[in-house]
This record gives C-alpha cells, sequence and structure tokens, in this order.
C-alpha cells in the first residue's frame, strides 16, 4: 500500500532528503512512499490505486479538500491548511486566544500609495486600521514601538516574499508592484510591525508539534537580518520552552486538529511571545541539524498511523 507526498515541482526538487526520510521510516510499516506532482494529483487518484493517506507539502489548500472530499485521510486537514496558509487569517483566528503580532491584510490595489507613506505615516494608518482585541494594551505597546514594519505576502512559505517597509522599498516596488505575478501567488499583503527582542540579535522561535504535543523548540538568530529563517542562514539552537511559553503554545494547539506543524513567534523587547505565523508545511532540516535524537518524521509518521488510522506495525509483520 502506499502513502502520497503530494508535492509541486520546485517543493519536489528541493526536499529529496525529506522524501527519503518519509520513505526509511516507512519501511517498518511496509508501506512505500510515493511522490505525487500537484498537477497531477487528481488524474492519479483516478487512474491508481487509493493510497491509505496523503501528505500534502505544497501550499494549496483545495488540494487538501479534493482528497477529503474523496474520503482519504489528508495530513494536514483542509482547514488547518486554509487558515495557516494565510498569515493574516492566522492571526485574525488566534488573536483572542494568545497575543499575536499585530497584522492588518492588504490588496494589490493598495500597495502603490502605502509604498508612498514615511514611517509615521504608516504607523498612523497602521494604529487606526488595526482592530485591537483583548490584548491591545500589548498591541499598541507593539505597534508604537516599531521602528519598522514588514510587509509579505499572506502564503509566503520560508522567509521568501518578506521586506523591511522602511528600507526595501525598491524591493516590495519590483516584486509586489512592478512585476506582481513573478513567483507571487497571493492576492493579498500582510502589513506587521516589526518586532525586535531588545537583544543584539533578531531572533524567533519555531515550535514543533505533532499532534496535540509539543514534541520541540528551536530558536532561530540573526545578526544582520530580521528573516532569521535557517534556509535565509540564520543560526539555529535547541530551546526549552519555560511553562509559561508551553501554556501559550497549548492555546493555539487547542484551535486545530494538527497533523504536525511549526507554530512560530517574535518576542517584545519586554520579553512576551507573539505569535507571528503558522506553517502548515513545516519543514524539519534545522531541527535534525540542532537535536538529530529527535526524529521527529518518524513521530509524524507514527501519529498517523498508529493514532490516527489505526495501522499497527505488528499488523503488517
Amino acid at each position: 500500500m502506499d502513502i502520497w507526498m503530494v508535492y509541486d515541482r520546485e517543493g519536489r526538487k528541493r526536499n529529496e532528503k525529506y522524501v527519503s526520510l518519509y520513505r526509511e521510516r516507512c519501511r517498518k510499516y511496509h508501506l512505500n512512499v510515493r511522490v505525487v506532482m500537484d498537477t497531477e494529483a487528481m488524474q492519479q487518484l483516478q487512474a491508481a490505486e487509493r493510497p491509505l493517506c496523503v501528505f500534502v507539502r505544497t501550499i494549496q489548500p483545495q488540494i487538501n479538500r479534493f482528497f477529503e472530499d474523496n474520503g482519504i485521510p489528508v495530513f494536514n486537514s483542509y482547514e488547518v491548511s486554509r487558515i495557516c496558509n494565510h498569515k493574516g487569517r492566522t492571526l485574525e483566528y488566534l488573536k483572542e486566544d494568545v497575543l499575536c503580532v499585530p497584522s492588518i491584510t492588504l490588496g494589490q490595489q493598495s500597495l502603490p500609495r502605502m509604498v508612498s507613506l514615511d514611517l509615521e505615516k504608516i504607523r498612523h494608518f497602521f494604529a487606526h486600521r488595526f482592530s485591537y482585541s483583548s490584548f491591545g494594551e500589548q498591541e499598541r505597546a507593539i505597534i508604537e514601538r516599531a521602528d519598522d514594519f514588514v510587509l509579505k505576502t499572506a502564503d509566503g512559505h520560508g522567509g521568501r516574499e518578506v521586506y523591511s517597509f522602511c528600507q526595501e522599498k525598491r524591493c516590495i516596488q519590483d516584486s509586489f508592484i512592478e512585476s506582481p505575478k513573478s513567483g507571487v501567488r497571493s492576492p493579498e499583503y500582510v502589513l506587521q510591525p516589526m518586532v525586535r527582542s531588545g537583544g543584539p540579535s533578531y531572533r524567533d522561535m519555531r515550535v514543533y508539534v505533532v499532534g496535540t504535543r509539543i514534541a520541540a523548540a528551536v530558536m532561530r538568530s540573526s545578526t544582520d537580518d530580521f528573516r532569521a529563517n535557517f534556509s535565509r542562514g540564520g543560526d539555529v539552537e535547541l530551546a526549552v520552552l519555560t511553562p509559561s511559553q508551553k501554556r501559550t503554545v497549548r492555546r493555539v494547539i487547542e484551535r486545530f486538529e494538527f497533523g504536525m506543524a511549526g507554530i512560530d513567534f517574535l518576542f517584545t523587547d519586554d520579553g512576551q511571545m507573539a505569535l507571528n505565523e503558522i506553517e502548515d508545511v513545516a519543514g524539519a532540516r534545522m531541527l535534525y541539524k540542532c537535536a538529530p535524537e529527535t526524529d521527529i518524521v518518524g513521530e509524524y509518521l507514527k501519529y498517523v498511523l498508529e493514532e490516527k488510522l489505526y495501522y499497527k506495525q505488528e499488523d503488517v509483520q
């Protein structure tokens, strides 16, 4: 029996080793891992044997929904993919549960005027446009203290399509306004105050979640780029969550039914943890680098196969 991993062409090229991990871990279940391209998934389902389950490794919620509609278990679910693959929608969905980085969603037509504004005008615009939550005092402090803003595509991934509003206006102009179709999928953009931790480096934290369990946390940092993503050269080290931080993460987990996800937090200058985004299609390279003893792919497969699908190893031996 097969397990399918659905990729787009670019993602397939980048993730050969990741696919190999799935294949290796699936051997003990006597399952094959088959890579299916996103453009062929619907036709392949009609032409091939139905898979036991599908891992969608591309940001296209309609594919998740297609498999669900055909009665095939898919990870993550359509609902997780729909919410978490839109950064503005994620923060709006969770803003009453945990402190989130203040965010507003903009359409393509708003960008030319926005780029012409200076920092004070954009701060004024943001403060009056933003819909405050029960964390309003902390949200106002984040907005008022920001010495820059961040503009990014609503469905970007891996630190791509993310720019400093004040320092990278030319990049915004080139990528989002003059050539909006050049590699940019989403017609919507998210504007946020830049959150700095007050230290000498930019840092954020990725918390890996498998099901309802916190699997690991990794601190990412960079001394010269606010985008501290590992894929952009950021330094990584294993992090230990405090009891308070664990409670914050669990409040996020309670709102979803995750297979596996990466929950990303920024830190304010007074040490508060603010939710920034959730990666539905979370990679694991940086976790294996700084904590190779944590086999998150093995844990994920065990959770899906044994706890969700009741597919036991001993049943196939």
